[in-house]
């Protein structure tokens, strides 16, 4: 006698092929999604933290380049001034190049106002430590000059990097300053710096008072009337170095507030946007001399 084993109709096997198909379509939808996750915190994670350590080492060095400095001295155009903006704040009949003077919207950018350059200077209080570059400060009578700006990256001529060029300055005489720079931040788009100044306000009735303002550099050097600097803010637009996919947090064509302005990428910035980044801006504000907007 003939034994018939039933087995799987069409319909059922069709039905067990559809559903395998979709547990497997979940699977991967959850480990692309879970991917996507890991490499945008990973993404937003690496972008704070090496904003945080650049930005965060040059408000250091910005506060130090006006320490024991008197009220007088917080002027750019007075020898021995920590934000150097003019030869002035070397000495009579020092010649220097602009190039290594504190500037607005000369540098590099990839975004549609292209960048600042800081330039401070600073006398060591001790014999210790290094300037930017990583060069042994082996005097305290002789000034460190550190200029800030953003360069085309060497490893990859798509980036920009923000960087630093040190120096030396003592009796009219200058040394380093000489392109070789060490690099602070990579994957920056966009460099900015403001003033804090302090202004002496009259008042109708008699008397006046300081009051704190912004200016870019370009105003501060237009103006007819040097304010003392008492602070410098300063942050930078930056993207992530890896890529993060397909995602909704990609805002590359999103307009960013970094201080005072309201940027976007430019059209080279096409270059630098390499399968999809996340964008953020960060900022600072340093205080120098011990305070915002007081006077002697």
């Amino acid at each position: 006698m003939l034994k018939y084993e039933k087995g799987f109709t069409l319909v059922e096997l069709l039905v067990s092929t559809l559903v395998g198909a979709t547990l497997s379509a979940t699977a991967i939808g959850l480990y692309m999604n879970s991917q996507r996750d890991y490499l945008t915190q990973k993404g937003i994670s690496t972008t704070v933290g090496k904003a945080n350590d650049g930005l965060s080492y040059i408000g250091e060095k910005i506060a130090r380049s006006n320490e024991d400095k008197s009220f007088v001295q917080l002027v750019s155009n007075v020898q021995g001034s920590g934000i150097v903006l003019n030869a002035a704040a070397f000495g009579a009949g020092v010649s220097v190049l602009n190039a290594n003077m504190s500037q607005s919207e000369t540098g590099h950018s990839y975004a549609t106002e292209r960048s600042d350059q800081l330039v401070i200077q600073y006398l060591p209080k001790f014999i210790k430590g290094y300037d930017c570059e990583g060069v042994n400060i082996a005097s305290v009578s002789t000034y460190v000059v550190e200029k800030y700006f953003v360069k085309v990256n060497p490893q990859d001529s798509t980036q920009l990097s923000l960087v630093c060029d040190a120096g030396r300055f003592k009796n009219g005489v200058f040394t380093g300053l000489d392109g070789q720079t060490t690099t602070l931040i990579n994957s920056v788009d966009y460099f900015r710096v403001l003033l804090g100044v302090s202004q002496y306000v009259p008042n109708p009735s008699g008397g006046g008072q300081y009051q704190h303002r912004n200016m870019t550099i370009a105003q501060y050097n237009a103006a007819a009337t040097k304010y003392p600097i008492t602070s410098v803010s300063y942050g930078v637009l930056l993207h992530s170095e890896n890529s993060i996919g397909r995602n909704d947090v990609i805002n590359n064509q999103a307009t960013f507030r970094l201080l005072d302005k309201d940027v976007k990428l430019n059209t080279s910035a096409a270059a630098s946007i390499k399968n999809n980044n996340i964008y953020k801006t960060f900022a600072r504000t340093v205080a120098v001399n011990d305070g915002i907007g007081g006077g002697e």
